[in-house]
């Protein structure tokens, strides 16, 4: 019996986890030729988010992911302070390929949020096994019905509720500075990110070892 209650549990704590936050590679692409016999030194990052908020702490990430992969790494925050800023007025593509050329960047990586879905779901309520039996009068709430009834119904039933699930589909591409030729794909899916840090942190690294996956850099 202590055996299945155990095994219960653990399956318990199974389904709670997989209900937690993950993210997922769905695709990538890459064009090995451009990858051949290059040397790739320094590359400039850029999160195309109106928030600068989220903006500041995806490029942070990403930075040390890359520089983790042995690259250089300026980000358009450092390169264009005032820009992206309410109504500050954007750079144009030809203002971003001066600066990152004139920084002597090879690369430019972008990170964009392609959608956003919402989904909700129905949790079932569940009951809970007390564990043990101590029949009467072991305790005090076998006095009465309604001692009873006060006692337990709060904690074996736990009504059901409505959760909802949010899902957001990110697309990083990797770019020649030279060629303006996109080198590098890949789109994930991140499942109810907890707060704006941990799904940041968590993307980044995701970026960095899909990039070794993928033969674009040596390993960490």
């Amino acid at each position: 019996m202590k055996a299945l209650k155990v095994s219960l549990l653990l399956l318990i704590a199974v389904l709670f986890a997989s209900c937690s936050s993950y993210q997922e590679v769905l695709s990538t692409w890459v064009n090995k030729a451009a990858f051949k016999d290059h040397n790739y030194k320094k590359v400039f990052v850029m999160a195309l988010n109106e928030s600068k908020n989220a903006r500041y702490t995806m490029e942070t990430d990403l930075s040390k992911s890359f520089e983790k992969l042995g690259l250089q790494v300026v980000t358009a925050e450092e390169a264009f302070p005032a820009s992206f800023t309410g109504n500050a007025a954007k750079p144009t593509k030809a203002e971003i390929l001066a600066k990152a050329k004139e920084l002597n960047c090879d690369l430019i990586f972008t990170e964009t949020l392609l959608k956003k879905e919402t989904e909700s779901r129905y949790v079932p309520g569940t009951y809970w096994d007390a564990g043990f039996y101590e029949p009467y009068p072991a305790f005090p709430y076998y006095e009465g019905f309604g001692l009873y009834y006060d006692y337990w119904t709060p904690v074996v039933y736990t009504p059901g509720y409505f959760e909802t699930d949010r899902m957001y589909f990110i697309e990083g591409n990797l770019f020649s500075v030279k060629t303006e030729k996109l080198l590098w794909s890949i789109q994930s899916e991140t499942f109810d990110p907890t707060s704006l840090n941990e799904f940041s942190s968590s993307y980044s690294n995701l970026v960095a070892h899909q990039a070794i996956k993928d033969g674009l850099f040596k390993k960490m």
